[in-house]
């Protein structure tokens, strides 16, 4: 399944009306993971097959629930779970470090 369809099935939308939306959010996920310190190289070869790492995949899917759509209800608790996420895994050598 690719990362936009399991996007669109964590936002429970079963038609394409927000597929730029959700695939911009998901672009600006992996961005962010970036600038947190996830080597860009690890990024790169996660987005050819986001199912290598789950950890990467849940947190591009937290951050896509968590900026789609206005007045989200569950924004502040969905934010600091992205967060703390996103905190673990950039102390992690895995990946912070270049793949080659």
């Amino acid at each position: 399944m690719a990362i936009l369809d399991d996007a669109k099935q964590r936002l429970r939308l079963d038609f394409d009306d927000f597929d730029a939306e959700v695939t911009d959010l998901i672009d600006a996920g992996v961005a962010d993971l970036i600038h947190g310190g996830v080597h860009k190289t690890v990024m790169a070869a996660w987005e050819l097959d986001p199912n290598t790492d789950k950890l990467l995949k849940y947190a591009v899917l937290i951050y896509v629930k968590n900026n789609f759509g206005w007045n989200n209800p569950d924004y502040d608790k969905l934010n600091l779970s992205y967060k703390t996420l996103k905190g673990e895994i950039t102390l992690s050598d895995e990946y912070i470090k270049e793949v080659v």
